[in-house]
């Protein structure tokens, strides 16, 4: 892991935990509804906190909102990042990005698709043995 993966996990994790001790600590009225800006296509917890068993509805809901929150935060960071390193960029240096970028994109599908007819080959069939 390089340097700056390393203080990026590091500062992630950190704030993650900053995260949910301040939240621990604010106290908050019962509610029998969701907060408005809480629209979610799935209420599912992530591990390790999908594993406790005894959780109550309302810390499930908590332990989403501090996900989603630092979610929404890591997500910014990384924005914020790309768009300082990019204004340093010269438009050559930009394009080649670009390319660099597309032909990943590309590679990527293409292992994807690989992966699937690999895993669709290895499939029993329904053909009689000889």
């Amino acid at each position: 892991m390089n340097s700056g993966k390393k203080w990026m996990a590091i500062f992630a994790a950190v704030s993650m935990t900053g995260s949910m001790l301040i939240a621990a600590d604010e106290p908050v009225a019962p509610t029998t509804e969701p907060a408005a800006e809480h629209h979610r296509t799935s209420t599912r917890l992530v591990k390790p906190w999908s594993d406790l068993t005894t959780l109550t509805d309302e810390q499930k809901a908590k332990i989403e909102k501090i996900h989603a929150d630092s979610t929404e935060s890591q997500r910014q960071i990384r924005d914020k990042e790309r768009a300082d390193i990019e204004a340093l960029l010269s438009d050559d240096q930009k394009g080649q990005l670009m390319t660099m970028e597309a032909d990943e994109t590309v590679e990527r599908k293409e292992r994807a698709a690989k992966k699937k007819t690999e895993e669709t080959e290895m499939l029993p069939t329904t053909e009689p043995a000889q």
